[in-house]
Order: C-alpha cells, then structure tokens, then sequence
C-alpha cells in the first residue's frame, strides 16, 4: 500500500506534525502550498492535515477536499487536524472543519497537537488569542497521537 500525507500549514506546526507523521509510516509528502495538483490514483492511503482556525480548514484544504472528493472517497482516508485547543474541544473541531461526507468515510480522524507562535501572528490574530486566554506562545504536538495513527495503517 501506497501512502501520502497530504497537508497544508499557516506558522508551520501542521508542517512539522505532517513531516513526522510521513516519517512514521513511511508516506510521501505533499505540501498543496507548493503544488496544485496531487495524482491521487497512484495512492491507497491518504492522510489530510490542516490548521483550524475559528472551526474551519485553511482554503487550500478546504479546496482540495472541494475538487477531490469524489477521489477521496474511494481511499483509505485519515483526517488530522492541529489547533490550539485540547481534549473534547479539539475533537469537535474535526467534525465541523472538515466536510461531512469526508468525516463519514474516514478510517480515524484525530487531533495530533498543535502551536500558538503568537511572535509570528499579526496584532489581530495576537489580540483574538488574548481573548481566548492565550497569553504566551506554546507547543505542544502529540507524538503518541501520531504514532498511533501511522500504525493504523497496518491494521
């Protein structure tokens, strides 16, 4: 089986949680930032990463998924996400971002972390955190979360 961990990033976390995830179960890597088109036919497993940010996917995602679904929908499909939130906060968050009918075919949609870099934000996302309460900036990504997920594919 063929695998890829397609992704798309804002600051960089979702990057960094794509890189290890492709590393653990030995996937391409594909960045939709740097590429406009992804042959998904020559895949069995696909592995979606995005941002959220106010419970939606970055645009980039969010148009991939637009323009492949129909492709996605006969894969063995993994939805991730990294947001700032945790928990049952965070999970909800995978059913509202990513499309309804994606979430349904899904093998495992999960959390695997996420970052808040508030030096690299602008002053209006660096004042939207401080009304979240997110005074400093953290990271925190789920390296059991991933493990987790690569070796599902083996299930």
């Amino acid at each position: 089986m063929k695998s890829v961990v397609i992704y798309t990033t804002r600051y960089g976390s979702t990057a960094e949680v794509a890189g290890k995830l492709a590393g653990a179960c030995n996937a391409d890597l594909i960045d939709l930032a740097k590429t406009n088109t992804v042959n998904l036919e020559q895949y069995d497993v696909v592995f979606l990463g995005s941002p959220i940010f106010s419970s939606n996917l970055a645009g980039k995602m969010k148009k991939f998924c637009d323009e492949n679904s129909t492709a996605l929908l006969n894969k063995r499909l993994y939805l991730f996400i990294c947001c700032a939130h945790e928990g049952e906060e965070a999970r909800k968050q995978i059913d509202v971002a990513w499309p309804e009918q994606l979430v349904a075919h899904a093998a495992d949609k999960t959390v695997l972390g996420g970052a808040v870099i508030l030096e690299k934000y602008n002053f209006l996302i660096r004042a939207l955190m401080k009304k979240l309460g997110i005074k400093e900036s953290f990271t925190r990504i789920d390296e059991e979360a991933i493990a987790k997920l690569a070796g599902s594919v083996n299930e």
